[in-house]
């Protein structure tokens, strides 16, 4: 067993606002961010809350899904799956960046908008 060795635990979610539809919307951040692997599994109720599909697979070795919808903003929720046996984790939140790279990568669409997270307060940017 490797103790010294620490492995990231990733974690992160941006929220946006957007009159598309949830399908719409998965296709829109499916082929912007994740090279068009589509986001599936609708029918499976992946929250009792909201709606949500999840990207087909992971990619990089992280789970994406999208939630959302209706009467609620979206949700993107990404997590790292990979946790290699032996090694310590630390956890990496990644919702400043994800802000960040979605404000950047959305700015053309004038429909959707991108929230800042609150651990941003109004003089870090």
């Amino acid at each position: 067993m490797n103790n010294e060795m620490i492995i990231p635990n990733i974690f992160g979610s941006v929220t946006l606002t957007s009159k598309l539809s949830l399908d719409d919307l998965s296709k829109l951040i499916s082929n912007k961010f994740f090279m068009g692997n589509e986001f599936i599994g609708l029918e499976k109720r992946i929250y009792d809350e909201v709606p949500a599909v999840m990207l087909n697979g992971n990619f990089i070795g992280l789970n994406v899904v999208l939630s959302g919808g209706g009467l609620y903003d979206f949700t993107i929720n990404i997590l790292g799956n990979y946790k290699p046996k032996g090694f310590k984790s630390s956890r990496i939140q990644l919702d400043v960046y994800l802000y960040f790279l979605f404000k950047d990568g959305l700015q053309e669409y004038d429909n959707i908008q991108v929230i800042k997270p609150k651990s941003l307060n109004d003089e870090s940017i």
